[in-house]
């Protein structure tokens, strides 16, 4: 078995291929110990070459392999630059895996996944490509029961490369509305459908017709011993008539998109953004910029800590186009049935007619509709005389 300094430092063999007894008498004269083999070869340090064969030229017959060992390895290997690199890279990873994050892995309560936590704890410093190190498990967990209202426990615990984020969440009582002196009044004109009253003195009845404003249910009741001020609550729901209107003109700017070209690629590696390629100078006007990220996994799904970014430039100008009267009709329709769906949300309706005409170089659209919604507001009573 060969020493343990010379496949370190690096041996040489050298094979005597005549006159073996001369070579053994020269090393026995200069006090150097020598192991031959039976093949008449023997071993020497990288750093004796010059001293051996000093002494052996021009006396013995011999001939002197490269160098092996380790340092032979690296020799002989010089200009292998691939190699090289992949070797260090090779390193460089393999100390990143031991020393950073490779993935955040989160129980809630039990299932898997919970993306509104990710953010809250990236912020806290828990996320890939975070050294462990550095890495203050104890204050990550205590920011994140600051920092949110949803969680009531939280255990970090690493496995290798993988930290595992335990979660519990607060069981929520609901709170009771807060209750203040106030008045429930109409917030639109309306005739009265129904009425519910839970606190305070009702001042109309159904059928009865009201006006933006008007007094619906008071907060001010009248009893055995004396007025008593409290917080009026209730629903009001009305029959309400409105006008719903849009407006689609003839004449609008078109963005036309005409080319694309790469202005970033940007690879990120345990949180460090590495710049593969970025294009010089402003975009300028007449150009968006659009940017997407491409992750990494290995099976499973459980994301690596390395993405690429790409942002291309997207060239446009903008160009005056009309519309014909079948797509301002079009437009009219669609838009309607938008600002329908919003204003209308959680209404009965009863009734809904729509009508449209040109005006100029626009086209406009109007739709009645009657429909009983909720219509009762509430309004602060600035009094000290409260009973609750």
């Amino acid at each position: 078995m060969q020493r343990l300094d010379y496949l370190i430092f690096g041996y040489r063999t050298v094979s005597v291929t005549d006159g073996l007894s001369e070579c053994a008498d020269i090393f026995l004269k200069a006090d150097i110990p020598v192991s031959f083999r039976t093949d008449g070869s023997f071993d020497i340090k990288e750093s004796e070459v010059d001293k051996i064969s000093e002494m052996l030229d021009g006396k013995v017959s011999y001939t002197i392999s490269d160098c092996r060992g380790l340092l032979g390895f690296f020799k002989n290997n010089r200009k292998r630059y691939g190699f090289f690199a992949g070797v260090i890279i090779s390193a460089f990873l393999m100390v990143m895996t031991s020393l950073a994050v490779w993935d955040v892995r989160i129980t809630w309560d039990g299932d898997e996944g919970a993306a509104d936590v990710t953010e809250l704890l990236s912020a806290a410093g828990l996320k890939c490509g975070a050294l462990w190190f550095s890495l203050d498990t104890e204050k990550v967990e205590n920011t994140l029961l600051v920092t949110s209202d949803d969680i009531a426990w939280v255990n970090i615990n690493r496995r290798g490369g993988v930290a595992y984020v335990e979660l519990a969440k607060k069981a929520h009582v609901d709170k009771p509305p807060e209750r203040f002196p106030c008045n429930i009044v109409a917030g639109c004109d309306a005739i009265i459908d129904e009425i519910d009253i839970i606190s305070g003195a009702a001042a109309v009845k159904p059928g009865e017709t009201v006006t933006a404003g008007d007094l619906l249910i008071s907060g001010t009741v009248a009893g055995i011993g004396g007025t008593v001020i409290t917080s009026a609550d209730g629903k009001v729901r009305g029959r309400v008539e409105e006008v719903l209107t849009v407006s689609v003109p003839r004449s609008y700017t078109e963005k036309v998109f005409s080319a694309e070209r790469t202005a970033l690629i940007q690879a990120e590696l345990f949180g460090f953004p590495i710049n593969i390629f970025k294009r010089g100078g402003n975009p300028g006007t007449g150009c968006d910029i659009i940017y997407s990220v491409k992750d990494f996994s290995l099976f499973g799904g459980h994301k690596l800590p390395f993405s690429v970014k790409y942002g291309y430039e997207i060239s446009y100008t903008e160009t005056e186009r009309t519309r014909s009267d079948i797509l301002m009709i079009a437009e009219a329709r669609e838009r309607m049935s938008e600002l329908c769906v919003s204003a209308l949300s959680g209404a009965d309706i009863v009734s809904m007619t729509s009508s449209g005409y040109f005006d100029g170089d626009n086209y406009v659209m109007t739709t009645r509709v009657v429909s009983v919604r909720e219509i009762g507001q509430i309004v602060r009573i600035e009094t000290d005389a409260y009973t609750g």
